[in-house]
């Protein structure tokens, strides 16, 4: 009984420990980062957005994915909310799309040949 006892402490210690290290990161987060967040994103957007002007085809659908995210504010506000999200949802997968289409399907690089003395 001793035995069982103990096991269930240590489980309890250990998921303890766990979550008071969850939260603490969870505050670093929250204290350190999010002020940088909108600053990363946009990093990050710009460049998978450079990514696809690889290919003629990825670069219209990136460039109008962010054009239709970019007007579903104003049709928000023209049009309601549900009309808004569908302008903000195709922008968002015609983009991201063109992305995953970039990283998928690359274009090959040419193969550079070495000059050999």
């Amino acid at each position: 009984m001793k035995e069982r006892w103990d096991s269930f402490v240590g489980f309890v210690e250990s998921v303890g420990m766990i979550c008071v290290l969850a939260c603490a990161f969870a505050l670093f987060l929250k204290i350190f980062v999010a002020p940088i967040a909108p600053l990363i994103t946009a990093l990050l957007v710009t460049l998978f957005t450079i990514i696809t002007f690889t290919r003629p085809l990825t670069a219209i659908m990136s460039i109008v994915g962010i054009a239709l995210y970019v007007a579903s504010w104003p049709a928000t506000s023209a049009w309601g909310f549900i009309p808004g999200q569908l302008v903000w949802g195709a922008g968002v997968l015609l983009w991201f799309w063109a992305v995953l289409k970039s990283f998928v399907d690359p274009v090959p690089t040419p193969k550079k040949v070495l000059a050999s003395n």
